[in-house]
């Protein structure tokens, strides 16, 4: 069970398209950190790239999850917090190569962090922190593998961000999970 939202979701189906729709948050994040740094390409720039990056998300997840502000206000900031202290400690740890292995090992350490920031969102169970964390790190990880198969531009610049191929599913699947994990009068 989801304590942390105060309202159920809307109906399955509503819900899940505008989750799904707010993966736009993951390009608008990617241009907005790339536009005023560049290059995420040292643990100071990904903190600060990622940082805007998870704002950006955050405010379209948030919104989509209809809740009341306080609620808004708390996932924007986990989300920015999980994102940039991940991408930060990814560039750190493995540093900025857009090889493969260095994007999917950045992936990995980024997603595992803003999957931890968002189940403390969510003030999930330990339980259902360990699965959503899990999640995020998974599909966070394949959204990247995703978007190298289809573009090579956020790749090889060096965004913050996956791009919109790899957002739509990662954004789907996590929607999925929302609905099984909260309590809701789904028709």
């Amino acid at each position: 069970m989801i304590a942390g939202l105060t309202q159920p979701l809307p109906t399955r189906w509503p819900f899940l398209g505008g989750w799904t729709l707010a993966f736009i948050g993951f390009p608008l994040g990617g241009l907005a950190a790339f536009t005023l740094l560049g290059a995420m390409n040292t643990p100071f720039n990904g903190l600060i790239g990622g940082l805007i990056a998870g704002a950006c998300l955050g405010l379209t997840q948030g919104l989509a999850l209809r809740q009341p502000r306080p609620f808004l206000f708390r996932w924007i900031l986990v989300t920015a917090l999980g994102m940039g202290l991940g991408f930060s400690l990814s560039l750190l740890l493995l540093g900025a190569a857009t090889d493969s292995a260095g994007i999917l090992g950045r992936a990995l350490i980024t997603g595992a962090a803003l999957g931890v920031a968002q189940a403390v969102g969510l003030r999930l169970s330990f339980g259902w922190s360990l699965a959503w964390a899990l999640l995020i790190t998974v599909m966070y990880t394949v959204a990247w593998w995703v978007t190298s198969l289809v573009i090579q531009d956020s790749v090889n610049l060096g965004w913050v961000t996956f791009g919109s191929s790899g957002a739509i599913l990662y954004q789907f699947v996590t929607g999925l999970a929302l609905l099984y994990l909260s309590p809701r009068q789904n028709a």
